[in-house]
């Protein structure tokens, strides 16, 4: 029963933020215009985020945990250099959200069912995105920041999503499926700063 309640959640929010497959995220990423030969996103990345195989746990706590730290990271930086005082509110508030559920990813993490050291810096990838928003300026990075949000939130998605619904551990699962509530309450609000900041929403 738990397990179908989970797969029903993890469909619902996939496909409320219209990414019900990676190949139709991959299209949307595609078609948004939000990459850019800066390093803001890359596509196949994207694409292939919440793809590793359904019982690699460790896995999974280590991509989420890069996950927030890039979120409060750039945040921390939108904080600083973003002109939108509503971009700078929805940094604040992904700031405490990502800082939260890093907590609860450290708890999954020490876990004897888990057991995995957690990564303290980003990846190349997540880095580069990182280094690009570090040099742009005025409404060109409230613009990047937004668009680098309204992927990470995607692939965030999948990511829990994949795991919500295929995972091993049922405690983790549990997280996986949660998590995807606030990634979805997230992209909504996304959608309504993007669309006050003037720029293309980027997400369906």
């Amino acid at each position: 029963m738990m397990r179908s309640i989970l797969i029903a959640a993890s469909a619902l929010a996939l496909n409320a933020c219209g990414t019900s497959d990676n190949g139709s995220n991959s299209q949307d990423l595609q078609s948004d215009g939000a990459v850019d030969k800066m390093g803001t996103v890359d596509n196949q990345a994207a694409a292939q985020a919440g793809a590793q195989p359904a019982d690699n746990t460790q896995n999974y706590v280590s991509e989420a945990a890069i996950g927030d730290l890039f979120e409060i990271e750039s945040s921390r930086l939108a904080l600083e250099k973003a002109q939108s005082p509503k971009v700078k509110d929805f940094a604040k508030h992904m700031i405490a959200e990502h800082t939260a559920t890093t907590g609860q990813i450290k708890t999954l993490a020490g876990s004897p069912e888990v057991g995995r050291a957690l990564p303290t810096e980003l990846d190349p990838r997540h880095a580069a995105m990182l280094d690009t928003l570090k040099g742009t300026a005025g409404v060109a990075f409230d613009k990047a920041y937004l668009d680098q949000q309204t992927v990470a939130h995607r692939e965030a998605l999948l990511l829990h999503g994949n795991y919500a619904s295929k995972g091993e551990k049922e405690r983790v699962k549990a997280f996986a499926a949660a998590t995807m509530s606030k990634i979805q309450q997230h992209a909504d609000m996304l959608k309504q700063v993007t669309s006050g900041a003037g720029a293309s929403p980027g997400a369906s």
